[in-house]
C-alpha cells in the first residue's frame, strides 16, 4: 500500500479543482434522487424525454414493487442513494425507473444472493396511472439496459453505452 501526504497548498488546489467540477454540474442528467418533490427536472433537447425528480410516493411504488418481484418484504432491503433515475416519455405516455437495491445486513444468504449479478437493479415501466411493471437487472449492464429502456430514455439519464456491446448480447 502506498501513502501520499499532500502538503497544505496541495490541498487548496484539490479542493478548488472539486469546486470547479462540481459547479460544472448539472441535474438533468443527474440521477432522481435529490429531496422528494413535485417539481419537474427540465426537458431533454429533444423534448421527447423528460427527467422528472422522483417523490418519496413514486420511491414506495417503486421499492414494494420489487420486493413484490422478488418475494421478499420491502424490510429486507434498502434503496441505494443516488441510484434512482426516473423520467417520462411523452411519445409512448410511459414512465420509467431504474433504481437498485442491496440486502439489510441481517439478511439470510438466501435473500443476499439474489442481489447478485444485476438482481439489484429494478427496471420499472408504468403507462398511464396503471401499474408499475418491474423486470430485474442483470449483467453486464450494457446488455441488459438497452432491451428495457428505449434509448431516448438511457440517452436523457446519460446512461447510453459508450463502447460496444459485449459478445453475446
Amino acid at each position: 500500500m502506498h501513502v501520499m501526504r499532500i502538503g497544505p497548498g496541495m490541498a487548496v488546489a484539490l479542493g478548488l479543482l472539486t469546486a470547479v467540477g462540481v459547479s460544472g454540474c448539472t441535474a438533468s442528467t443527474a440521477p432522481a434522487s435529490a429531496p422528494a418533490t413535485a417539481s419537474r427536472a427540465p426537458a431533454t433537447a429533444s423534448g421527447e424525454v423528460q427527467n422528472l425528480i422522483v417523490s418519496a410516493a413514486v420511491r414506495s411504488e417503486l421499492i414494494a414493487a420489487y420486493a413484490a418481484l422478488r418475494h421478499i418484504p420491502t424490510s429486507d432491503m434498502y434503496g441505494v442513494p443516488g441510484s434512482v433515475y426516473y423520467a417520462y416519455q411523452r411519445a409512448r405516455g410511459t414512465y420509467w425507473a431504474l433504481a437498485k437495491y442491496e440486502p439489510v445486513s441481517s439478511d439470510p444468504q438466501a435473500v443476499t444472493v439474489g442481489f447478485q449479478d444485476g438482481g439489484s437493479d429494478g427496471f420499472f415501466k408504468r403507462t398511464g396511472s396503471g401499474p408499475w411493471q418491474v423486470s430485474l437487472g442483470g449483467e453486464p449492464e450494457a446488455c441488459t439496459q438497452p432491451r428495457f429502456f428505449p434509448q431516448p430514455v438511457l440517452a436523457a439519464w446519460a446512461l447510453l453505452p459508450t463502447a460496444t456491446p459485449p459478445a453475446g448480447c
